[in-house]
């Protein structure tokens, strides 16, 4: 029997599972500091199925929590396994023994105090940690990133600083090791805190590291399942990408992740250089991947579990996750470059990319080789994600149109600068798109992309006919003021509002020269018309003509008195 204990300082009628550590990334991470005979102090909220996993793998499992909500929650959860322990209570009434060979605090070390019990220090609280770690145990510690890109760029406040709590990934290292503790390779995790889906160590984050690109497209991917119709001051996925690109990767992510211990630190189970779990499909869909550098500098991919080998479908939308492994380019994705290119209005830029890539899209069509699922590097092109596919062939014109309609999406939903004019639909920008790639389409193509791209988002969200049928509609009526299908942000917003008055300015000048060019050909023709008017010519004409007009007058008076 589960058994639940109340150590003081209790929080009562609140709960703090909304933001529970957890996911798939951190548990693989978590698993592989434990093993059969491990005894595990999750100190915190942790989410369900990291505890399930731990309860079933490990000897023995002590879950700390503040709240009595919670903590009722996990003992009637685990009410027949005698091997998990619920504390309740503040960390400050926490009596430490010293005998826990993995202590987990990934959702750091603020949550672990009551408003009914004394607060500690943050250092105070890290050494309570620690005095429960075994001498030959494992702290596996998370902290958030007070200045991390979630941070700058959430339309909320910053938290209010902490000034004993270090601040940036290098304090955090150094505060451990004046602890005396051994500080393993951290990691650094990204989109989420609470649920991060790609977790890359530090080291691999620096500007010369070949991973760089990778890591920028699995990060963006990771903050567009975050970040979904969520007001943000700026979007998030090119602050990252850019600080990735920059090298600053590890100083600006969400969370950090750090195994720490008395001795050494070396996990049951080898760690890769980075790995994702997770995203922004259904878990239906879900396949943990690794990746791994070479000796020679060369990046590759691999699955981190045999369950995720096995074909999965929805409708005709098929993932065959077993295509994920094997070498991948580190080349940047195209929508990044075309972005690039359409922000400088350098059309020559932008035709060549679009060629390039419809030129290879039309040798292996794919419905999945959108524009941020292709990673480019002049004419060369590799699926970042090749495991996507349909159990029917489709033509090359029909992906195409689907990827350059999800383009022309991004285009006018997100407020970036383009060389196109803000009076195109998405349609007319779709043909405007086509032609620069050098393969017509007609806004008929367009708009058939539409149910191409309904379908397979259905089948990824794996979504109930109501909702799919919304979506049609969401996807079918897209302009440049809409918002649901993009995290819109403040800083896109004003540029776009910016580029538009622009846009106006221009089309009032323009206006304003035809009226003057009217203004001043009526001036002209009037000028021309008085002088013909005031010619011999034409009055000779007048005196010539004048008899017949009095005639032609004479004959309609007769006529009209002849009707009455």
């Amino acid at each position: 029997m589960t058994t639940l204990t109340l150590i003081g300082g209790e929080t009562m009628a609140y709960s703090d599972a909304d933001r529970a550590a957890g996911g798939a990334a951190l548990g693989l991470l978590a698993g592989a500091y434990a093993g059969p005979e491990t005894r595990v102090l999750l100190a915190g909220p942790h989410a369900t199925e990291l505890i399930d996993a731990l309860a079933d793998r490990c000897a023995a499992v002590t879950c700390l929590v503040r709240t009595l909500t919670d903590a009722q929650a996990l003992a009637r959860r685990h009410e027949r396994n005698p091997r998990v322990r619920v504390l309740c209570g503040s960390l400050d009434a926490f009596t430490p023994g010293g005998d826990q060979d993995l202590v987990l605090a990934l959702g750091g070390l603020g949550r672990l105090h009551s408003p009914d019990g004394a607060r500690l220090t943050w250092q105070s609280s890290l050494d309570r940690l620690i005095a429960a770690t075994a001498s030959a145990g494992v702290l596996l510690l998370g902290v958030e990133n007070p200045l991390g890109v979630h941070r700058l760029t959430t339309a909320g406040g910053l938290p209010a600083p902490d000034p004993a709590e270090p601040v940036g990934h290098s304090a955090l290292v150094a505060r451990l090791r004046e602890a005396g503790l051994h500080v393993a390779p951290s990691y650094a995790a990204f989109a989420d805190p609470a649920r991060p889906t790609v977790l890359a160590r530090t080291p691999e984050l620096d500007a010369a590291s070949g991973a760089v690109p990778l890591l920028a497209a699995e990060a963006a991917a990771a903050f567009s399942a975050v970040t979904r119709r969520r007001p943000l001051l700026d979007d998030p996925r090119r602050l990252a990408g850019a600080a990735l690109r920059a090298g600053m990767g590890a100083q600006l992510a969400p969370l950090w992740v750090v195994a720490a211990g008395r001795a050494p630190v070396r996990p049951h189970e080898p760690l890769p250089s980075a790995f994702v779990a997770g995203g922004a499909h259904a878990a239906h869909w879900d396949a943990a991947v690794a990746y791994e550098r070479a000796e020679d500098g060369r990046w590759s991919r691999r699955l981190l579990s045999e369950s995720g080998t096995t074909l999965r479908m929805v409708g005709r939308v098929a993932r065959t996750p077993e295509l994920l492994t094997g070498a991948v380019a580190p080349d940047r994705l195209l929508e990044e470059q075309l972005l690039a290119a359409c922000a400088a209005h350098d059309l020559p830029a932008v035709r060549e990319l679009l060629r390039a890539y419809a030129t290879w899209l039309a040798a292996t069509p794919s419905a999945f080789a959108t524009c941020d699922n292709v990673l480019a590097d002049g004419d060369r092109h590799e699926l970042l994600d090749p495991s996507w596919h349909l159990s029917a062939p489709i033509g090359a014109d029909e992906a195409l149109a689907r990827a350059l309609r999800g383009f022309a999406v991004t285009l006018l939903t997100s407020g970036l600068p383009h060389p196109w004019p803000a009076s195109l639909d998405v349609e007319s920008l779709t043909v405007s798109l086509a032609a620069a790639a050098g393969r017509p389409l007609t806004r008929e193509d367009a708009r058939a992309a539409v149910a191409l791209e309904c379908e397979i988002q259905a089948a990824r969200q794996v979504l109930p006919e109501q909702a799919e049928q919304e979506l049609r509609c969401e996807l079918g009526t897209v302009t440049a003021r809409h918002t649901a299908l993009a995290a819109r942000d403040w800083r896109s917003m004003t540029g776009a509002m910016d580029r538009l008055a622009g846009e106006l300015a221009e089309a009032r000048d323009e206006i304003t020269w035809w009226e003057e060019r009217v203004r001043t050909s009526t001036r002209e023709h009037e000028r021309h018309l008085h002088r013909y008017r005031s010619s011999r010519s034409f009055l000779v004409g007048r005196a010539v003509t004048a008899p017949l007009r009095l005639a032609r007058q004479t004959v309609r008076r007769v006529a009209g008195s002849s009707d009455t």
